[in-house]
């Protein structure tokens, strides 16, 4: 878990974590809508990065392709379409 903090308040909050049997490491952010816009998920996402690489893990950033603002943050933070998870819903 990461935290985004700007003067003592919590501003966005993410994860990290690895996908079981693989040397992936999932990751997603959210960021509270008035602090939206300021760089602050792109800091934290590129920090959960790192730390991915750092530990041997490979980040994979997955987000909804219909969510325009993620997907225009994992560019932004340097990463590429890879595939898509499709979801069977019953």
């Amino acid at each position: 878990m990461f935290g985004t903090f700007v003067d003592g308040r919590l501003a966005g909050a993410a994860s990290m974590y690895p996908c079981s049997g693989t040397r992936f490491a999932d990751l997603g952010v959210i960021t509270l809508r008035g602090f939206r816009g300021r760089g602050l998920a792109r800091a934290t996402v590129l920090a959960m990065a790192a730390e991915a690489l750092e530990g041997g893990y490979e980040p994979q950033y997955r987000c909804q392709l219909d969510n325009a603002p993620s997907v225009a943050l994992a560019s932004a933070s340097g990463f590429r379409r890879f595939g898509e998870w499709p979801v069977i819903d019953d």
